[in-house]
């Protein structure tokens, strides 16, 4: 994630969790994203920053 965000700060936290979903190959059952899951990492590292 970091990474995504250097290459570009302007990024979104919906764009970023697609981004590592898709670089993480983190699908669910159906084949889609698990972007949820993703956001929901990212708030929870956030507040412990």
């Amino acid at each position: 994630m970091r990474r995504l965000i250097a290459e570009d700060p302007t990024r979104s936290r919906a764009e970023l969790s697609r981004l590592t979903c898709a670089a993480l190959d983190w699908r669910k059952p159906d084949g889609g994203l698990t972007e949820m899951s993703v956001r929901v990492a990212m708030l929870r590292i956030g507040r412990r920053i």
